[in-house]
C-alpha cells in the first residue's frame, strides 16, 4: 500500500548499492526490519540511520532462546532471558546448534550496543 504517510523502501541489503540508498534517505518516523539475519546485515543501517530514524524495529525470532546461557530454565521466557554466552566455546557450541538463531542473538546484541553507545 502507498499514502503521502508511508513510504516503502525496496533495497538488497547484501549489495553495494545498499548503503547508497541508506545513504541517501532522510528523516523517518520508523523502520521495521524484517529481513535482517546477522550482524553484517544491520552494521550499514546503524552507520547510516543515526540521526534519522526516531524508532528502529528489528524483528528477531524465539530461536535467540535456544542459543542463549540457559535455554530452559522451566519459566516463561523474558527479554532477559537471550543472553549470549560469555564462554566463547560454549557459544560456539550453541552457534552449530542453531546457527539462524545465535545469529539474530547476535543483532539484538548489536542493536543493544547502537542504542547504548550511539543512541541509535
Amino acid at each position: 500500500p502507498t499514502s503521502e504517510r508511508l513510504r516503502w523502501i525496496h533495497c538488497d541489503r547484501k549489495t553495494p548499492a545498499f548503503k547508497t540508498v541508506l545513504q541517501n534517505l532522510t528523516d523517518f518516523d520508523a523502520v521495521i526490519d524484517f529481513c535482517a539475519y546477522e550482524p553484517r546485515d544491520l552494521e550499514p543501517c546503524v552507520e547510516h540511520l543515526i540521526g534519522k530514524v526516531k524508532h528502529y524495529v528489528f524483528i528477531s525470532t524465539d530461536s535467540v532462546y535456544m542459543v542463549c546461557k540457559n535455554p530452559n530454565h522451566g519459566g516463561p521466557r523474558k527479554e532477559t532471558d537471550a543472553v549470549v554466552p560469555e564462554s566463547p566455546e560454549e557459544a560456539e557450541k550453541l552457534a552449530k546448534k542453531d546457527d539462524y538463531g545465535y545469529k539474530k542473538l547476535l543483532c539484538e546484541r548489536l542493536l543493544e550496543k547502537a542504542f547504548a553507545e550511539k543512541k541509535f
